[in-house]
């Protein structure tokens, strides 16, 4: 199965969005 993601840097969070799904990380 394959997922595709969009990774990118807001200011002061990387965030990676899925299907459905928003995952924030901070550094």
């Amino acid at each position: 199965m394959l997922v595709k993601f969009e990774i990118y840097n807001d200011g002061e969070y990387w965030c990676a969005r899925g299907i459905g799904v928003d995952i924030f990380t901070q550094g």
